[in-house]
C-alpha cells in the first residue's frame, strides 16, 4: 500500500456577530459553535451546532427589533477549522488574547450541544452549576442580564471539596486547604452576593466591584502546564465517571511510591497553589469591600 499526502494551504473564516450590551457593554459573553466547510463537515455534530446557535440568534433579533438590548455585549463565533486542530477559535484568541482575559465574563460552547441518542450531559464550570439545568439560550439572557452575575463562588468550594474525595488522593495538607477555601466562599456569598442580590441593599458601584471579582474567580485554578488534552483549568474533569481532580489521577496512574514520585508531587503542588490562591483572592475581595465602605464613610 503506498500513501501520499499532500500539504496545502486553507483559507480559515471566523464568523463574528454582537448585540451590544446597555449597562456595561465592555463585558463580553461569548457562544461560540463551529461552521461547516468543504473540508469539515461532521452530519449530526455539525447540524446541531448550527441550527441551535442559528436559532436563538433568530430568537434573540426578534427581540432587539422591540428595541431590547442586553446588559452586557453577547459576542456570536462560528469558528472555521475546528476539525484541523481548532484553528479558527485559537488564531481568534489570540489576536484579542488581552481584551478578552480582561473582558470576557464567560464562554458559552455550542460545538457539539447533541450527540447521538443519549440523554443530555450539559457540562459547564462549578461557579455556573446552578444554570446548566436550565436552556442554553435562557442561560445566556441570564448572564448577559442580572444585574449581578449569576455565579456561586461557593459551589467552586464545594467542587474543589468533591474532587478531593478518595483514600488515593486525600492529602492532609489538601483537604484543610479546600476547608479554609470553603470557609472563605461563605462568608463571601453572605457578606458581599445576598446584599448585591438585593435591589434595597444595592449600589451600582459595589455590584461592578462585585462583578469585576466573580468574573475573575476562577482563575486561580488555571495552570501553566497540564499532560496532552487536559484543561488548563483543573476544575473540568476529563472523564465525567471520575470526580476527583484529572492531573491528581493522571499523576497517581503514573507514580509507583507518593513521596517519591516527582509527577504527583508536582500536581499535588499545582493543586494546593490553586486552593491557595482562590481563598486568598475570596479573603482580598472582602477586603477590597470593607477598604470601599470605610473611604466611603
Amino acid at each position: 500500500m503506498k500513501v501520499q499526502t499532500v500539504t496545502k494551504f486553507q483559507t480559515v473564516t471566523n464568523v463574528v456577530g454582537y448585540v451590544k450590551g446597555l449597562a456595561s457593554p465592555d463585558r463580553y459573553i461569548i457562544v461560540g459553535s463551529h461552521h461547516h466547510t468543504v473540508y469539515s463537515y461532521n452530519g449530526q455534530e455539525w447540524a446541531s451546532s448550527t441550527a441551535i446557535i442559528t436559532a436563538f440568534i433568530q430568537a434573540l433579533m426578534l427581540r432587539v427589533k422591540r428595541g431590547w438590548r442586553p446588559d452586557r455585549t453577547i459576542v456570536f463565533c462560528a469558528w472555521g477549522g475546528t476539525t484541523l486542530g481548532n484553528i479558527g477559535s485559537y488564531e481568534w484568541g489570540e489576536d484579542f488574547k488581552k481584551i478578552l482575559q480582561k473582558n470576557v465574563v464567560a464562554y458559552v460552547s455550542l460545538h457539539s450541544p447533541v450527540r447521538g441518542n443519549s440523554s443530555l450531559h450539559p457540562v459547564a464550570s462549578p461557579s455556573l452549576q446552578q444554570l446548566v439545568v436550565e436552556l442554553s439560550g435562557e442561560m445566556i439572557l441570564q448572564i448577559a442580564n442580572e444585574p449581578v452575575l449569576p455565579f456561586n463562588a461557593l459551589d467552586i468550594a464545594l467542587e474543589v471539596q468533591n474532587s478531593l474525595k478518595g483514600d488515593r488522593l486525600s492529602a492532609h495538607h489538601l483537604l484543610a486547604a479546600a476547608s479554609c477555601l470553603r470557609e472563605s466562599a461563605e462568608l463571601f456569598q453572605s457578606e458581599e452576593m445576598r446584599p448585591a442580590n438585593d435591589p434595597k441593599e444595592r449600589a451600582p458601584i459595589r455590584v461592578r466591584m462585585l462583578n469585576d471579582i466573580l468574573q475573575d474567580m476562577e482563575k486561580s485554578f488555571l495552570v501553566r502546564q497540564v499532560p496532552p488534552g487536559f484543561y488548563r483549568n483543573i476544575l473540568y474533569h476529563m472523564d465525567e465517571k471520575t470526580s476527583q481532580f484529572s492531573i491528581l489521577v493522571e499523576a497517581w496512574e503514573h507514580c509507583n511510591s507518593l513521596a517519591s514520585n516527582e509527577t504527583l508531587q508536582g500536581a499535588l503542588s499545582e493543586v494546593l497553589n490553586s486552593i491557595n490562591s482562590a481563598q486568598v483572592y475570596f479573603k482580598v475581595g472582602l477586603e477590597v469591600f470593607e477598604s470601599f465602605l470605610v473611604a466611603k464613610t
